[in-house]
C-alpha cells in the first residue's frame, strides 16, 4: 500500500490486550502483526508481562510494555481504583511512547482505553463478553469498532452505527503441510482408524463435555473411532461459569472419557502448537459449544487444511460453513443429534471427500489473511492518520 500525499508514516500505534493465555483473539491478532505494513504501522504491544503470546511478538521484532490490566468479576472490573490505576498507568505509558493511536484486542483493553487513553481507540471486538450495559456507556469513547462477525456486530447493535464495520478473521492461503504418520504415531492412533477432533481451550462453554457425550452414543454404534481433546486446562480459566474450566472442568470431561473406554479411544492431546499435523492426523472437526460461539477459528483452520467440519447451526459458524459444501451444521446443545452426525459423516467417506475439496476453497474466497490486514490498515489510517501534521484532514 502507497502512503498517501502528504502522510506522515509510520503510525505508532500501541496494541493492547489483557489475555495472558493464546486463544483466538492473540492468534488474529499475531496473524494480523506478521503481514502488517511497517511503512504505514510501527507496533508496540503492551501486555500483562507473565502473557504467552510475548515469545511471538519478540519474534516478529516487536517491543512490548508491561501493564496491569485489573480482572474482572461478575462482568466489571474487580476494584474501581485499580482499574483506574491502570488506566492512569496506559495513560503515560502512551504519551511516553509517542502513541498515535490504540488497537485494543480484549475487554479489559478496551475498557482501559475508554478510561485512560490520550489518543483514538480502535477495538477489534472477538467475543460478547462486555457487559452491554457499560459497553454502551463507553462505547463512544472509541473512535472506530470492529466485531469479527456479524453475529458479534448484532449482538451489540454495530451493524448500523457509523464507525463501525465486520472484521472476520483470515487465514494465510497457503499452510503448511502436516503430517499425518508422524502425529499418528506419536498418538499412538493406527493409520487405518477413523479419527474425530475438537479443538479448543478447556473452558465449559467450548462444549467439550457435550462433544465427548455425542463420542459415546458414536462408539456404542461404531466400535474402534478414535477421539481427541485438543486444548488444555489454564490456572487462569479455574473457577465456574462458561468462560472458565480449568481442573475441575478437565477431571469432568476425563469422567465422561471413562464411559467410552473398550468401545473407541478418548485421547487428551494438550495444548498443541502449531497444528498442522494434527489437521492432517484427522478424518473429522466437530466444534459443538454450548453457547454461541462469536467466530470458530479453529473452523477456517480445517477447512482450510481439507477437513470435513461439523458447527453447531448458531453465531459466527453460521457465517463460515457453507451446509452441505464445506461442512455440515447441526441444532446446538443436542449431543444425540450430533452423534448422528458424526457416524454420518463417517460413513460417507464420498461426502467427507467433497467436503475436504470445498473447504479450503470457502476459506480463500471469503477468509483471506491478506485482505484483512489491508482493512485494518485502512481502518487505522483513516482513524489515527487523520490528526497527524501533513495528513489530508489537516489541509482540508
Amino acid at each position: 500500500m502507497r502512503n498517501p500525499p502528504g502522510q506522515t508514516l509510520p503510525l505508532r500505534i500501541a496494541f493492547v490486550d489483557h489475555c495472558p493465555v493464546r486463544g483466538g483473539a492473540q492468534i488474529a491478532l499475531l496473524r494480523i502483526l506478521s503481514r502488517i505494513d511497517r511503512h504505514i504501522v510501527d507496533p508496540v504491544f503492551f501486555l500483562p508481562s507473565q502473557a504467552s503470546i510475548r515469545q511471538d511478538l519478540q519474534r516478529l521484532g516487536i517491543r512490548c510494555v508491561p501493564i496491569a490490566l485489573p480482572p474482572i468479576r461478575k462482568g466489571f472490573p474487580g476494584s474501581l481504583s485499580a482499574l483506574l490505576a491502570a488506566a492512569g498507568q496506559l495513560r503515560r505509558s502512551l504519551r511516553r511512547e509517542g502513541i498515535d493511536g490504540v488497537h485494543a484486542n480484549t475487554v479489559r483493553a478496551q475498557m482501559l482505553s475508554a478510561l485512560g487513553s490520550p489518543v483514538p481507540a480502535f477495538w477489534w471486538l472477538h467475543d460478547d463478553t462486555f457487559p452491554r450495559t457499560l459497553f454502551r456507556f463507553l462505547r463512544r469513547r472509541s473512535a472506530w469498532i470492529a466485531a469479527n462477525s456479524r453475529f458479534i456486530a448484532d449482538r451489540y447493535g454495530l451493524l448500523r452505527l457509523p464507525g463501525t464495520s465486520v472484521l472476520p478473521n483470515g487465514l494465510e492461503e497457503d499452510p503448511a503441510a502436516g503430517d499425518r504418520q508422524s502425529f499418528r504415531r506419536a498418538f499412538g492412533i493406527p493409520e487405518d482408524a477413523l479419527v474425530v477432533a475438537a479443538a479448543g481451550r478447556l473452558v465449559r462453554m467450548k462444549g467439550q463435555d457435550l462433544f465427548l457425550e455425542a463420542a459415546a452414543r458414536v462408539a456404542d454404534r461404531m466400535p474402534g473411532i478414535y477421539f481427541l481433546v485438543i486444548g488444555e486446562a489454564s490456572a487462569e480459566d479455574e473457577g465456574p461459569g462458561p468462560h472458565s474450566g480449568g481442573t475441575a472442568y478437565r477431571r469432568h470431561l476425563e469422567c465422561l472419557s471413562v464411559g467410552i473406554a473398550g468401545k473407541g479411544r478418548v485421547i487428551f492431546c494438550g495444548h498443541l502448537h502449531p497444528m498442522a499435523d494434527a489437521y492432517a492426523g484427522m478424518d473429522l472437526l466437530v466444534h459443538y459449544p454450548s453457547r454461541p460461539e462469536a467466530f470458530g477459528l479453529v473452523l477456517i483452520e480445517a477447512m482450510r487444511a481439507g477437513v470435513p467440519v461439523i458447527a453447531a447451526q448458531e453465531g459466527g459458524p453460521l457465517e463460515i460453513v457453507e451446509p452441505e459444501s464445506s461442512g455440515r451444521l447441526v441444532p446446538p446443545r443436542d449431543p444425540a443429534r450430533l452423534a448422528e452426525e458424526i457416524r454420518s459423516l463417517l460413513n460417507d467417506p464420498a461426502r467427507r471427500a467433497e467436503f475436504a475439496r470445498k473447504g479450503p476453497r470457502v476459506v480463500r474466497r471469503k477468509f483471506r489473511l491478506e485482505d484483512q490486514v489491508r482493512r485494518l490498515e485502512e481502518i487505522y489510517l483513516r482513524v489515527f492518520g487523520s490528526g497527524r501534521p501533513g495528513s489530508a484532514a489537516d489541509r482540508a
